[in-house]
């Protein structure tokens, strides 16, 4: 996902898919277009506050702020950290950055040069203009103070270690991943690239506001979080060079066979089992498992026995809770048979185990579904143990 080369003292950075960035001690991040060799296209001083600057004089920065926002110029960011990475993604954000954000702001970016600078660093990518969608996480002072603002308990007196296990023990029942080690190296910005055209785009880019020494940026719309946000750990795998850009699908693969027929909401869960993967925790928990395999396809010596997602403790990191529901367990034993089948290959003991939690699912059906329904799930459940079976026997 990552490749990266220098040029004098400016570290490059290429951007396929997916680009971490190491920052040092920030306040502002300021994103603009540049050229190869990281001169600025957009002179980022016009944008500093004068002394004794006037009521009309900060009214008339913040327009121009403001239009080379829209206009794609530049796109500031208020993180507030000593030491900082952020993500640059051309792909959706994924299920954990999903849960994980507190604040989210919008803006364009022009980078038609193929080139973006973000303090010291450039980042390559696809020349085009694009639409950014902006995230902050912890560590990123903003999250931390909405963290601060809205969970029971938060203690001011103790620091912000002590504060996340507090939090996290009462909304999670494994380990805390929050250390002053992850900490330091977890993703606090996310910057979300989708190729856009301002003409045929309605999209509206984020207001701006003031903070610190009457510095303006993105201004972030927040949210309060239901359970303890997961770290992003930064990831730096290395990406092949080519001769030409392809931005790859990160979507997970789609299942082994292809069903007659579908409608529409089916289709939103699992096309071939969407009454079995209803549920929103067990589809995060497959997709989760089959985009693990998909990357490892990627490696020069896969071998599917060996990548397959696993019942081990790392599998079930996130999702320990459904196995410890006894009434959740034999659908996610179905879902990880189901996933095993998908990544093409299956091991026995899980094949055995699911075949035996079949005749509960069956049961549960028959008391819980009605009709079409009922019938629809109990096919479900026939296709499913055929398959396994099928599996299991190669």
């Amino acid at each position: 996902m990552r490749s990266s080369s220098t040029q004098g003292t400016t570290r490059i950075e290429r951007l396929a898919v997916q680009v971490d960035v190491n920052l040092a001690t920030s306040e502002c991040i300021s994103i603009c277009q540049c050229k190869a060799d990281g001169v600025r296209l957009t002179e980022l001083k016009q944008f500093d506050p004068v002394a004794k600057e006037t009521v009309a004089q900060r009214r008339d920065r913040r327009a121009r702020i403001s239009k080379a926002i829209h206009d794609g110029s530049v796109l500031p960011i208020d993180v507030g950290i000593g030491g900082v990475f952020i993500r640059f993604v051309l792909r959706p954000i994924n299920a954990q950055e999903e849960q994980s954000w507190l604040g989210k702001s919008s803006g364009f970016l022009d980078a038609t040069s193929g080139f973006l600078a973000i303090e010291d660093h450039i980042v390559q990518l696809p020349a085009d203009r694009y639409q950014a969608n902006v995230y902050c996480y912890v560590p990123s002072r903003c999250a931390v103070s909405r963290l601060a603002a809205t969970v029971a308990g938060w203690d001011e007196s103790l620091n912000l270690v002590d504060n996340l296990n507090q939090f996290w023990k009462s909304t999670r029942k494994y380990k805390c991943e929050w250390t002053k080690k992850s900490l330091q190296q977890a993703v606090a910005v996310i910057v979300q690239l989708t190729p856009t055209s301002l003409e045929e785009q309605s999209f509206v880019a984020s207001d701006v506001k003031e903070y610190g020494a009457r510095q303006l940026a993105l201004k972030w719309s927040l949210r309060t979080l239901p359970s303890c946000p997961d770290f992003i750990e930064p990831c730096f795998e290395e990406q092949e060079e080519g001769d030409q850009w392809e931005i790859e699908s990160v979507d997970v693969p789609g299942p082994r066979k292809k069903p007659a027929a579908n409608s529409a909401d089916e289709q939103t869960t699992h096309p071939v089992y969407p009454i079995l993967l209803s549920d929103d925790d067990l589809k995060q928990f497959r997709e989760q498992l089959v985009s693990l395999v998909f990357a490892a396809r990627k490696g020069p010596r896969f071998e599917p026995h060996k990548v397959v997602p696993r019942m081990t403790k790392n599998t079930l990191k996130e999702f320990d809770y459904l196995a410890e529901d006894s009434q959740l367990y034999p659908r996610l034993m179905l879902v990880l048979a189901c996933t095993q089948i998908e990544c093409g290959y299956i091991e026995s003991a899980v094949a055995d185990e699911a075949l035996n939690c079949i005749p509960t699912m069956e049961r549960v059906y028959k008391l819980d579904l009605k009709g079409a329904q009922q019938k629809k799930a109990l096919r479900e459940l026939r296709k499913l143990r055929e398959e396994i079976e099928q599996f299991r026997d190669m």
